[in-house]
């Protein structure tokens, strides 16, 4: 029996290790496709005892679910350049990028991705990319292992306003938020979060938008985070929606700015039709009433009768003369 007990507490110590050693963290990350190099303008992770580097948050109303353990209101040593609709890949793993087998996260981990940008140094975060489809079951995570963890099609709006800004990307793993975190702290969803500091250039004169703080912007609460991954077992399919607020769309904005000019164009055309209106009263009745005093004098002239009663007086004459030889 002790054999066994060994062994269970054993094989119990192996799974927790690997399952703690495959939790995520961002390496590197990526600028229209060119790496920026390992840790590069990354905040740096807090390392302690108890702590691995990339363990994750799981208390939403924490200061550490802003940008990781201890990282609220630190910042990386530099900020990469970023040109205004560039595109950013952020590269996750478990261990190290340079083990070729890294598994990236543990595969019980599914969960949606996210990432948020902020004007640098404020707590004010727009979100500017999502994936949160579930489709059968396949989740973001796992298809970031598919890709050795890198998570593209991240895009800094383009037009936005040149300067140096924050960027949150996050992975929220749902094997445990079945339970509340605040009524089971040793379950609950777990965010595995980075931050990283981007300076755009080439921008416009586009601002972002009023943005959500953290904490503040989720709740244990929410859909999106106490959720139950297994309730369409053998699938992970349940209906989804990710926490926080929807992607914002600079682009949307751009076509309702386009719409009042296509108004004016069409007010034009209309002041083209009321010219049109001009040129009906334009002289073409006035020549028809001219041409009915012609039609009147051309009447009047008219006095052939009188040059016929005129001829046949004539013929009279010359009867009579006959008639008096």
């Amino acid at each position: 029996m002790k054999l066994i007990a060994a062994l269970s507490t054993a094989v119990l110590a192996s799974t927790f290790s690997s399952i703690v050693e495959a939790h995520t963290y961002v390496t590197n990350f990526y600028v229209n496709g060119v790496d920026q190099g390992n840790d590069v303008c990354i905040r740096p992770y807090f390392v302690g005892q108890d702590h691995w580097k990339n363990f994750p948050i799981k208390d939403v109303r924490s200061d550490d679910i802003r940008c990781g353990k201890n990282n609220a209101n630190t910042a990386a040593a530099k900020s990469c350049s970023v040109p205004a609709g560039g595109s950013l890949t952020i590269e996750w793993h478990a261990g190290s990028r340079a083990n070729a087998t890294d598994e990236i996260i543990h595969e019980s981990h599914h969960g949606p991705c996210m990432v948020y940008l902020s004007p640098a140094g404020k707590n004010s975060w727009v979100k500017i990319w999502e994936d949160a489809a579930n489709t059968g079951g396949v989740w973001c995570t796992d298809r970031l292992k598919k890709k050795r963890g890198k998570m593209d099609g991240v895009v800094v709006p383009r037009g936005l306003a040149n300067g140096k800004y924050d960027v949150r990307a996050e992975i929220i793993a749902h094997h445990e938020s079945d339970a509340n975190y605040l009524e089971n702290s040793a379950r609950g969803a777990q965010f595995y979060i980075a931050c990283l500091s981007i300076t755009v250039t080439n921008g416009g004169s586009t601002s972002l938008p009023a943005g959500v703080a953290f904490p503040g912007a989720y709740k244990a609460t929410d859909k999106g985070i106490h959720y139950n991954l297994y309730s369409n077992w053998p699938t992970f399919d349940a209906p989804y929606t990710a926490p926080g607020p929807k992607v914002w769309k600079p682009s949307a904005v751009a076509a309702t700015t386009a719409k009042p000019a296509a108004t004016t164009t069409k007010k034009a055309v209309t002041t083209t039709r009321k010219a049109a209106t001009t040129r009906k009263p334009a002289a073409t009745k006035k020549p028809t009433t001219t041409r009915k005093p012609t039609a009147t004098t051309t009447r009047k002239p008219a006095t052939t009768p009188a040059k016929k009663v005129i001829v046949v007086k004539k013929i009279i004459k010359v009867v009579v003369v006959k008639k008096a030889a």
